[in-house]
């Protein structure tokens, strides 16, 4: 029984049989939620106006973020994401309420007994989670629900949905096996989630190759859509954020407070959310909401949700835990003990924590920082540990309990030096002289970590 199934049983059984049909094989094509779409009342369903966020890296921040905004002015949002590190219900979330076993389970059996069991049998544990999340939104009354693609883009099962907005927040190579082996193929996968007539936000030339750049913006003009891209249309630096986009009132807005704390990639998130947010306040999609809520000015708007959420005033939605998350933990005989916690899961990942180490000012003291590391195995493991060796010394490898951790036969000889120990526990026994501990590698393996050392996510 891995973690997840541990976890989620103890609170669901039905969602741990739900967590069962987690495939081992990809099956691309949205022909099977087409078809369960089309027995349900999918206009009411598809409705809501809809924000898409794909891409390799940053698609959870990205997407938290701008959840974080539109709560901020009072809109009932969606927010579906994936994975989860300690519960089930992290993965569907709106503002006002909630979503507690007891709603899924619910909505589960309901589902079930809507559809055929022809059409309810075949359907991917990714299906029904999407299908699940469009349920719960609708039964929420939410203004605007925000989608964040699982896989790829093109065949992923929140594709079936009609944005009125894409995000693209990054382009690099990880799921080459169903994505393509080069950045060009997996941008086209990406370029998927783009509609006609409807505008694009990419993460810009810092985010990818120039392949990858250039196939965007050929799907782009393809569709006709409006491509906003990071760095040409709004900038995030070090006074904050400059806003130039198509149609748009430009504007500049200094930092929050907390973003001070944030590394790079999570300020480059931000602007995105900021970039979405912009669009979404002058756009008819959402002329609706806007008059019920009161909301004329984009900018004031924005400069409002900001502020909120630099009061603290909105909560963090648990996709943006263990993003280069620094907390500090009570030890048995040690006092706190501080450790930063960071799923890079992928070679971006990993290049996107060092930057942000750098950047921290966390070496100022020492010049590196001690490290517990674990990775799936079906990531591109040695590359990832050459990137975090830069800054993380003492390495201890530990192994997690789910079904596709690494093991030691999986490491190349150039990091056969480092210690493999078989569980967390073991790892967090090693002593340190420096701090923070830096704690990365999977979301399971990280949502192991903050389940073992009480983390509370909520």
């Amino acid at each position: 029984m891995t973690r997840d199934f541990g976890l989620i049983a103890s609170e669901a059984p039905e969602l741990a049989a739900l967590f069962a049909r987690r495939p081992q094989v990809i099956k691309p094509g949205l022909s099977r939620i087409e078809a369960a779409l089309a027995a349900l009342d999918s206009e009411a369903l598809l409705a809501t106006p809809t924000v898409l966020v794909g891409g390799t890296n940053g698609k959870g921040t990205t997407s938290g973020f701008l959840w974080q905004l539109m709560t901020a002015l009072g809109w009932q949002t969606g927010l579906f994401t994936s994975p989860h590190l300690q519960h089930f219900t992290e993965r569907i979330q709106t503002s006002q309420t909630r979503v507690d076993n007891k709603l899924l389970v619910s909505e589960l059996h309901k589902l079930e007994q809507d559809l055929p069991p022809a059409i309810f049998e075949p359907l991917s544990f990714f299906e029904i989670n999407t299908l699940l999340a469009l349920r719960v939104f609708f039964r929420a009354n939410t203004d605007l629900n925000i989608l964040e693609v699982g896989l790829g883009g093109r065949w992923d099962s929140t594709n079936v949905t009609r944005p009125c907005l894409s995000i693209i927040t990054s382009i690099g190579l990880d799921h080459q096996q169903w994505l393509g082996t080069t950045t060009e193929a997996i941008a086209r996968e990406k370029a998927g989630i783009m509609r006609p007539g409807c505008p694009v936000i990419w993460g810009g030339e810092n985010a990818g190759d120039i392949s990858a750049i250039k196939t965007l913006r050929q799907e782009a003009t393809r569709q006709r859509a409006h491509l906003w891209e990071q760095g040409r249309h709004f900038t995030a630096n070090e006074d904050g954020l400059t806003f130039l986009l198509p149609g748009c009132k430009a504007g500049h807005y200094p930092w929050p407070t907390v973003a001070r704390q944030w590394p790079p990639f999570m300020r480059d998130n931000f602007a995105k959310a900021c970039a979405a947010m912009v669009w979404l306040l002058q756009s008819d999609a959402t002329l609706k909401v806007r008059q019920r809520l009161g909301i004329t000015d984009a900018n004031t708007a924005l400069a409002d949700a900001i502020a909120a959420i630099d009061a603290g005033i909105v909560r963090v939605p648990c996709c943006m835990r263990g993003r280069f998350e620094i907390t500090s933990v009570p030890t048995h005989d040690h006092g706190p003990r501080r450790v930063l916690l960071d799923v890079c899961h992928n070679i971006p990942g990993a290049e996107a924590l060092v930057a942000g180490i750098r950047a921290s000012g966390l070496l100022e003291q020492n010049k590196t920082l001690p490290g517990l590391v674990s990775i799936l195995a079906d990531k591109d493991c040695d590359e990832v540990l050459d990137v975090l060796r830069q800054v993380l010394a003492p390495l201890t490898l530990f192994t997690n309990t789910g079904e596709r951790s690494w093991t030691p036969a999986r490491l190349a000889t150039r990091h056969r030096d480092l210690p493999f120990l078989g569980s967390f526990a073991e790892a967090w026994a090693v002593p340190v002289t420096a701090h923070p501990t830096v704690i990365c590698g999977s979301v399971h393996a990280v949502g192991e970590v903050t389940a073992a050392l009480g983390i509370a996510l909520d």
